[in-house]
């Protein structure tokens, strides 16, 4: 026979699954009942997204480049041509 404390610790764990699929419901039927609002709203995510990503990315290739540019001027000979080709590979248009 469970005990007293068993009892009252499932009652708990009903309690807190009921209300945690509560919020779940709660939140899915309040999303999804307005299906426009939510392509709107995930289509501007994308585009946020993906410009982000496109300048995020110009960023850390132009500071690539500019470190790049440093450290060949002060490189000795044989780093001077790699750190050129590596340069000239990133600046070339294809």
């Amino acid at each position: 026979m469970a005990s007293l404390q068993e009892i009252r610790q499932k009652k708990l764990s009903k309690r807190e699954l009921d209300a945690e699929e509560q919020v779940l419901d709660d939140l899915f039927y309040d999303l999804y009942r307005h299906r426009g609002r939510v392509y709107r709203i995930n289509f501007f995510r994308g585009i946020f997204f993906g410009l982000g990503a496109f300048l995020g990315g110009t960023i850390i290739v132009a500071i690539v480049i500019i470190i790049l540019s440093w450290l060949m001027s002060i490189a000795p000979g044989n780093f001077h041509d790699f750190f050129q080709w590596v340069i000239n590979t990133l600046s070339q248009k294809n």
